[in-house]
């Protein structure tokens, strides 16, 4: 079993992290051990295309990327989207995935905020034959909300984590996990106000985001 975890990382922080290793917990908690994964796989775009005001480069995003997991055996980097150097359309690196594992399943892991998102993606309906999908949220207040909209693409609702693994692709679940209210553009909007980063992402990318100059005349986004 694979998993990645998509996004644009800028910067990526302290919940972003937490958020892989709770996930990654709890999959080889509750899968056979030789069906569980390895790790969670972080997976930078190059160029988002349903975002405006990416500030840092994909270089810097990889460099803040591999701080934060340096010494981690249950978080990964997968460099694919950053070495295509193009536009990043999730369906194409899914594709490219699915032809790679073969029938071995594969999990699309996501944070509410992103799921909500999901209807204007290219070539969505193309998902349920692709990949899993485990959405990541923060209470059961949020729960249910992307139900309906997966289910109208191909989905079917996993019972538990477990489904995940007796099938290559086509279940979704949601997954309430302890997230921390973090935000990149939090973290960007107090940098570029001279504001305190410190504990909102790891000492190493602090000091990176402050050697490189970033994000101090980034606002918003």
């Amino acid at each position: 079993m694979k998993v990645v975890f998509g996004g644009t990382f800028d910067p990526v922080h302290i919940g972003h992290v937490r958020m892989a290793l709770e996930l990654i917990e709890a999959l080889q908690g509750s899968i056979p051990k030789d069906s569980a994964p390895r790790s969670v796989d972080f997976l930078p775009c190059y160029e988002a295309v349903h975002k405006s005001g990416v500030a840092a480069s994909p270089d810097q995003r990889k460099a803040m990327l591999d701080l934060s997991i340096l010494g981690s055996e249950q978080l990964a980097l997968d460099e694919r989207e950053l070495r295509r150097r193009t536009p990043s359309f999730t369906v194409d690196t899914l594709r490219e995935l699915r032809a790679e594992l073969g029938a071995e399943p594969l999990i699309f892991a996501m944070g509410s905020d992103s799921a909500s998102s999901t209807r204007f993606w290219r070539d969505i309906a193309e998902y349920a034959g692709l990949c899993h999908v485990v959405v990541m949220r923060r209470s059961q207040v949020e729960a249910g909300f992307c139900g309906d909209f997966f289910g109208s693409v191909g989905y079917e609702l996993a019972s538990s984590l477990t489904d995940l693994a007796k099938r290559p692709a086509g279940r979704v679940i949601e997954l309430e996990l302890k997230l921390l209210d973090i935000s990149s553009s939090d973290i960007r909007e107090r940098v570029a106000s001279g504001r305190s980063i410190r504990y909102l992402v790891s000492g190493a990318v602090e000091q990176y985001i402050c050697d490189n100059a970033l994000y101090t005349k980034t606002l918003g986004g």
